[in-house]
């Protein structure tokens, strides 16, 4: 693995150059893909610290990649709010692009949650968020016809993207390996129930798990070159749920060389035949921090367990979410008599970059922002 800290972030890819620029400043996450030949995927949004423009956006614009015509996917693993923020704009703008969402959100009943939540325009959730993209592609499909981008659903084993030879075979292509029949099938019990009563309406609606219906996607830029997404996936003690599904499915996918690791890190998204069935030994391996409520990931022992299984770990955030500065007692109850709510403030928006051209071994790394190597405590 070759390491690079002088190449200027504002440099587009080669035609031939696979890229994975993944984004996370402490709470929220996002990940732009180069397919090669001047074809990009977004997966997932998250909202700059200044002007809370979408990173995706503002990135592919910073290295001279017009969205409009060069983003032909966009996807959204699951809705949580960390996963979501500006994803709507990114719809809007990328007119052209087909949106893939879960197919746990092929419900009337979803479509419904998210028509209510979006009438509180004082919430900014992932609800929201979805009420807006769905209106949007309704009014796209009604007015544009066929031709723009459209709403598809994705379903483990269901093909999102592809790029085909002279001979008609795909040689490169983006597949999703969840959800799983099961998780999908447990999903729509929960979700049929969750339509709020009317005097309940302006509350906050509580998403049943995503976690457990998210999309991990496995890239193939070549038959050559491969990367596990691993979205917020978790794990469950059901051969047909979670990554248990995957690793004992016929149709697993081997030899990837990049990951985006599950659930920030977190032991719950951890599954050890993921490492041995799909990756090769030493993958480059991403970890994007999360911060909220005085909880934070990856925890120390989580360190030390992506540290076991690859030397080639980095972080989108250089601030170590997991520990502040303690405050005097006199001083934290000062703060808490002269103000209502306390909100962690995110640290710097941090950008792990990976590239490789077409005939290379390894990937090159490059950090910018607040990101870092992976260190344990």
């Amino acid at each position: 693995m070759t390491f690079s800290a002088g190449d200027a972030q504002s440099t587009p890819p080669a035609v031939d150059e696979a890229e994975i620029s993944i984004f996370g400043p402490g709470f929220g996450e996002c990940i732009v893909l180069h397919m090669r030949e001047s074809e990009w995927v977004i997966v997932d949004s998250c909202v700059a610290a200044r002007g809370g423009a979408p990173v995706g956006l503002e990135y592919l614009r910073l290295i001279g990649v017009d969205p409009v015509d060069s983003v032909k996917r966009i996807v959204a693993t699951h809705w949580h709010d960390d996963h979501v923020a500006g994803l709507a704009e990114i719809v809007r703008t990328c007119a052209n692009a087909d949106f893939y969402c879960s197919s746990a959100l092929r419900t009337q009943e979803f479509l419904q949650l998210t028509q209510l939540q979006g009438l509180n325009e004082d919430l900014v959730s992932g609800m929201h968020e979805f009420a807006q993209i769905t209106a949007e592609l309704a009014a796209r499909a009604r007015n544009q016809g066929p031709g723009s981008g459209r709403l598809r659903f994705a379903l483990a084993q269901g093909q999102v993207w592809s790029r085909i030879d002279a001979a008609g075979r795909p040689y490169a292509r983006l597949v999703a390996l969840s959800p799983s029949h099961g998780s999908l099938e447990r999903a729509y019990q929960v979700i049929a129930g969750l339509l709020p009563a009317p005097e309940s309406m302006k509350r906050r609606v509580v998403a049943p798990n995503p976690n457990h219906v998210s999309v991990v996607l496995w890239a193939e830029f070549d038959p050559a070159v491969k990367v596990l997404l691993g979205a917020d996936l978790e794990n469950t003690a059901d051969n047909e749920t979670g990554w248990r599904a995957i690793v004992l499915d016929d149709q697993c996918p081997h030899g990837g060389s990049a990951i985006k690791v599950p659930h920030h890190g977190a032991a719950s998204g951890h599954h050890e035949e993921v490492w041995v069935r799909l990756l090769e030994i030493q993958p480059a391996a991403v970890v994007c921090p999360w911060r909220r409520g005085g909880r934070a990931l990856p925890s120390d022992e989580d360190k030390a367990r992506i540290l076991r299984l690859t030397d080639e770990a980095y972080s989108t955030a250089r601030r170590d979410p997991g520990h502040t500065r303690r405050r005097d007692n006199a001083v934290e109850r000062t703060i808490r008599d002269a103000v209502t709510r306390i909100k962690d403030v995110p640290g710097t928006q941090g950008q792990v970059r990976l590239r490789r051209r077409t005939g290379e071994q390894q990937w090159r790394v490059e950090l910018f922002g607040g990101a870092c190597k992976l260190v344990a405590a």
